[in-house]
């Protein structure tokens, strides 16, 4: 497939918008987790380091329940536009609307669970962007389109954790900063799998150049 027609449909330009949406999330949640941790849920500077890893744990867990689903309904001879594209936008825009949700709570537990729910669903994005990547051009090209995507991708970590400390600078207090934080970035990665939703269509955009002899 030419590069041109494999960069810029729309099937491409979906599940960039996801990735760094949720890249942007990832960055601030490995920065500034555990600020969050000690400074609004009150729990001692150790113990907000080892609680790092609990959102990841949340997200171990959506990335095998989603691909084991996706994949059922691709067996069944459902069409990977809803098995993939449908399904894949609507379990991020969840999970960021889960985060929107985190600053009307300061409980420990709720407030850890929500965060368990909100950032492991967003991580479920990668288990849809490269099934669908590697659906939409030839098999030579496959490792290279995901490459690109995973590029690209990534470089929304680069700004989110700035943006994030701007957001907590022109807060009055640790509490505002953290839920201006949550809800700008749950919106995003909301969006982001509504985006992905609305654009991903594999069948649509896929290499259909016959093969010849």
């Amino acid at each position: 497939m030419p590069w041109r027609r494999a960069l810029l449909n729309r099937t491409f330009i979906g599940c960039l918008t996801a990735c760094l949406t949720q890249n942007a999330l990832a960055a601030v949640v490995i920065t500034w987790l555990p600020s969050y941790f000690h400074n609004v849920l009150g729990f001692s500077a150790l113990s907000s380091g080892s609680l790092l890893g609990l959102p990841s744990v949340g997200g171990v867990i959506a990335l095998f329940a989603t691909g084991f689903i996706a994949d059922r309904l691709v067996r069944r001879g459902v069409r990977s536009r809803r098995a993939r594209g449908l399904f894949g936008g609507a379990v991020p825009a969840c999970a960021g609307l889960v985060l929107v949700f985190l600053p009307w709570t300061d409980r420990p537990v709720p407030a850890i669970a929500l965060l368990m729910l909100g950032y492991g669903g967003s991580v479920t994005v990668n288990t849809f962007t490269n099934p669908v990547l590697a659906e939409i051009v030839p098999s030579h090209q496959r490792p290279a389109i995901i490459g690109v995507m995973t590029g690209l991708g990534i470089s929304a970590s680069a700004f989110s954790p700035v943006v994030s400390g701007m957001l907590l600078d022109a807060s009055t207090t640790a509490r505002a900063g953290y839920g201006s934080v949550f809800c700008c970035f749950g919106a995003l990665v909301a969006i982001g799998g509504i985006t992905f939703a609305l654009l991903v269509d594999p069948e649509r955009d896929g290499d259909r150049t016959p093969i010849r002899d």
